[in-house]
């Protein structure tokens, strides 16, 4: 299958241990990310032509969850961290009585209704047509994107500024690498971030595979 408006592909991608209070610093969780996804491209440093850093956020995330009972509430994390064990998340398996029973947040959000707070990077590596055929994995072509100033967030890392971290996922997705939790024939995939919605930032990615 061709896609005339193809003129970039993301061709590496890398994500570190996802953990809270690891001994590392921010930029070593960098570095390994930049090598480790630099490696998955089979590409050296030297034909890096530009870094876009993802600065931290300080922010912390709200709801404006209204007129739920807590059960149903308790049913939504559940299908989150479900397929989170399966791209190696932290939490669950968990049951709605554990998402009802555990700490009160915010009203009416309990503990289990949060999102996993940790440590973590990733990285995403870029390139131009002539460049991603010649890479070490099947190119992930990107048709299109916005932005606006797996498990997802519930289930296996929020590491301080995630929205990479789905893209990444549809980018394994795509190469059929994702083991238990596959999609069978992925072709094309969405990628919707939106770690910082509530404050005015979300993106959206679409991407495919030949």
């Amino acid at each position: 299958m061709g896609y005339a408006q193809r003129r970039a592909a993301i061709v590496g991608v890398y994500t570190t241990e996802q953990a809270r209070f690891m001994d590392r610093t921010g930029i070593s969780l960098q570095l390994e990310s930049i090598k480790g996804a630099l490696d998955d491209a089979r590409l050296t440093p030297a034909a890096v032509d530009g870094l876009i850093p993802l600065d931290q956020s300080p922010y912390g995330r709200t709801s404006n969850a209204h007129m739920f009972w807590p059960e149903q509430l308790g049913e939504h994390p559940i299908t989150f961290m479900d397929v989170g064990l399966a791209s190696g998340g932290r939490r669950g398996p968990i049951t709605v009585e554990d998402v009802v029973t555990s700490r009160m947040i915010a009203d009416p959000l309990h503990l289990l209704d949060c999102a996993v707070d940790n440590d973590g990077g990733y990285a995403i590596v870029m390139a131009a047509e002539d460049i991603a055929r010649d890479c070490r994995k099947p190119p992930v072509w990107v048709l299109g994107g916005a932005e606006a100033a797996y498990g997802g967030l519930l289930s296996n890392s929020h590491c301080t500024h995630p929205s990479g971290m789905h893209t990444i996922e549809v980018v394994r997705q795509l190469r059929g690498e994702c083991g238990d939790r596959q999609v069978p024939d992925a072709r094309i995939g969405v990628s919707l971030a939106q770690g910082m919605a509530v404050h005015g930032h979300a993106g959206t990615l679409i991407m495919a595979r030949d």
